[in-house]
Protein backbone atom coordinates (compact mmCIF):
# COMPACT_ATOMS: atom_id res chain seq x y z
CA UNK A 1 0.00 0.00 0.00
CA UNK A 2 1.37 3.34 -0.92
CA UNK A 3 1.18 6.56 1.35
CA UNK A 4 -0.73 9.29 -0.01
CA UNK A 5 1.02 13.42 -0.72
CA UNK A 6 -1.27 16.43 -0.95
CA UNK A 7 0.53 17.86 -3.97
CA UNK A 8 0.23 21.74 -4.77
CA UNK A 9 0.42 22.84 -8.28
CA UNK A 10 0.55 25.72 -10.08
CA UNK A 11 -1.19 26.19 -13.28
CA UNK A 12 -2.22 28.93 -14.91
CA UNK A 13 -1.44 31.22 -12.44
CA UNK A 14 -3.61 29.00 -9.88
CA UNK A 15 -2.64 26.35 -7.12
CA UNK A 16 -4.22 23.04 -6.72
CA UNK A 17 -3.84 20.61 -4.25
CA UNK A 18 -4.44 17.13 -5.17
CA UNK A 19 -3.93 14.28 -3.53
CA UNK A 20 -1.92 11.22 -4.84
CA UNK A 21 1.02 8.37 -4.22
CA UNK A 22 3.80 9.08 -2.90
CA UNK A 23 5.30 7.38 -5.83
CA UNK A 24 3.95 9.40 -8.59
CA UNK A 25 4.29 12.82 -7.09
CA UNK A 26 6.88 13.69 -9.76
CA UNK A 27 4.67 12.51 -12.25
CA UNK A 28 2.14 14.00 -11.35
CA UNK A 29 3.95 17.11 -11.76
CA UNK A 30 5.56 16.97 -14.97
CA UNK A 31 2.08 16.45 -16.35
CA UNK A 32 1.08 19.48 -14.65
CA UNK A 33 3.84 21.27 -16.39
CA UNK A 34 3.24 19.81 -19.68
CA UNK A 35 -0.85 20.78 -18.58
CA UNK A 36 0.55 24.46 -17.90
CA UNK A 37 2.49 24.99 -21.09
CA UNK A 38 -0.38 23.58 -23.24
CA UNK A 39 -2.74 26.07 -21.58
CA UNK A 40 -0.71 28.79 -22.20
CA UNK A 41 0.02 27.73 -25.92
CA UNK A 42 -3.90 27.97 -26.25
CA UNK A 43 -4.25 31.42 -24.67
CA UNK A 44 -1.30 32.99 -26.50
CA UNK A 45 -3.13 31.64 -29.90
CA UNK A 46 -5.59 34.68 -28.82
CA UNK A 47 -8.65 32.02 -29.78
CA UNK A 48 -9.98 31.81 -26.82
CA UNK A 49 -10.61 33.88 -23.39
CA UNK A 50 -11.25 32.46 -19.92
CA UNK A 51 -9.72 29.77 -18.35
CA UNK A 52 -12.96 27.42 -18.80
CA UNK A 53 -12.43 28.01 -22.28
CA UNK A 54 -9.25 27.52 -22.16
CA UNK A 55 -9.26 24.08 -20.82
CA UNK A 56 -11.66 23.21 -23.04
CA UNK A 57 -10.34 23.56 -25.95
CA UNK A 58 -6.80 22.33 -24.69
CA UNK A 59 -8.50 19.29 -23.63
CA UNK A 60 -9.74 18.50 -27.17
CA UNK A 61 -6.71 19.38 -28.45
CA UNK A 62 -4.58 16.82 -26.54
CA UNK A 63 -7.72 14.40 -26.82
CA UNK A 64 -7.03 14.41 -30.73
CA UNK A 65 -3.59 14.55 -30.92
CA UNK A 66 -3.82 11.22 -28.63
CA UNK A 67 -6.82 9.66 -30.74
CA UNK A 68 -4.52 10.16 -34.10
CA UNK A 69 -1.65 8.74 -32.32
CA UNK A 70 -3.45 5.41 -32.18
CA UNK A 71 -4.42 3.42 -35.04
CA UNK A 72 -7.97 3.37 -36.14
CA UNK A 73 -9.23 5.05 -33.13
CA UNK A 74 -9.05 5.36 -29.17
CA UNK A 75 -7.98 2.09 -27.24
CA UNK A 76 -9.59 0.98 -23.75
CA UNK A 77 -6.58 2.64 -22.61
CA UNK A 78 -6.56 5.59 -24.17
CA UNK A 79 -10.23 6.14 -23.39
CA UNK A 80 -9.64 5.48 -19.48
CA UNK A 81 -6.97 8.05 -19.34
CA UNK A 82 -9.18 10.45 -21.13
CA UNK A 83 -12.09 10.05 -18.82
CA UNK A 84 -9.60 10.17 -15.81
CA UNK A 85 -8.18 13.74 -17.51
CA UNK A 86 -11.93 14.74 -18.13
CA UNK A 87 -12.43 13.92 -14.62
CA UNK A 88 -9.73 15.94 -13.25
CA UNK A 89 -10.38 19.11 -15.59
CA UNK A 90 -13.87 18.78 -14.59
CA UNK A 91 -12.68 18.64 -10.82
CA UNK A 92 -10.16 21.70 -11.29
CA UNK A 93 -12.73 23.62 -12.30
CA UNK A 94 -15.28 23.28 -10.12
CA UNK A 95 -12.65 24.01 -7.30
CA UNK A 96 -12.09 27.16 -9.28
CA UNK A 97 -15.90 28.11 -9.12
CA UNK A 98 -16.11 27.74 -5.85
CA UNK A 99 -13.11 29.98 -5.00
CA UNK A 100 -14.57 32.00 -7.16
CA UNK A 101 -18.17 32.52 -5.06
CA UNK A 102 -16.39 32.17 -1.84
CA UNK A 103 -14.68 35.64 -2.94
CA UNK A 104 -17.76 36.85 -4.22
CA UNK A 105 -19.34 36.42 -0.71
CA UNK A 106 -16.58 37.21 1.01
CA UNK A 107 -16.73 40.99 -0.47
CA UNK A 108 -20.54 41.31 0.00
CA UNK A 109 -19.83 40.67 3.78
CA UNK A 110 -22.19 36.86 3.44
CA UNK A 111 -21.23 34.06 5.34
CA UNK A 112 -21.75 31.48 3.23
CA UNK A 113 -23.96 28.89 5.11
CA UNK A 114 -24.06 25.38 4.16
CA UNK A 115 -26.92 23.35 5.86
Amino acid sequence: MSTKNTVVLHIMDREFKIVCPTNKEQELRHAAHFLDTKLRETRQTGGAVGLERIAIITALQLAHELITRSSGGPDVVTSTRLQALQKQIDSALAETKESKNEAIYASMGIEEKVY
